[in-house]
């Protein structure tokens, strides 16, 4: 029985990019079925596949260009280590906040870059907080730079 509570919350709608990622995901488990394979054959990445700085800019442009994407990660309050440390628990804003980001990051690799693992795309992600935190001056600068090197699945070196 539903309490009065959650009766008054209807489920949000789905964005656009949020079906097309739950088919992306169909879609590859049937194929990968059809053709006899486990069913996450091609949702599996190349664990020594890595994004260029570049691709970590496109990332970037491409959550700016979504409001309710550059709204969650913006707008996502990450607490001290102290906060932390004493049990800090988010609210629930910031929960569904953190849900979409990760939906965004899921549907983007899928769609551009299927054979990177997930954790890739959490620099560039990371940058857009630090960004809104005012912690980086630049989303596109040298700090926002070295920040995405310190991960070990961004190419260093020449890009």
């Amino acid at each position: 029985m539903m309490s009065e509570d959650e009766g008054d919350c209807p489920p949000r709608t789905l964005y656009p990019w949020e079906h097309e990622l739950e088919r992306m995901v169909e879609e590859r488990k049937a194929r990968a079925l059809r053709e006899g394979k486990d069913e996450k054959y091609y949702l599996r990445p190349d664990p020594d596949k890595k994004l260029t700085i570049e691709d970590c800019f496109r990332y970037i442009r491409t959550a700016q260009s979504m409001p309710e994407v550059w709204d969650a990660f913006t707008n996502m309050y990450i607490p001290t280590d102290e906060e932390e440390a004493a049990g800090y628990e988010p609210s629930e804003e910031d929960d569904n906040r953190h849900v979409l980001s990760v939906w965004f990051q899921s549907w983007y690799r899928l769609k551009f870059h299927p054979d990177v693992p997930k954790p890739a795309l959490s620099s560039p992600g990371a940058v857009i907080e630090l960004y809104a935190q005012g912690t980086i001056d630049a989303l596109f600068g040298q700090q926002a730079i070295d920040y995405m090197h310190k991960s070990p699945y961004i190419q260093k070196g020449d890009e």
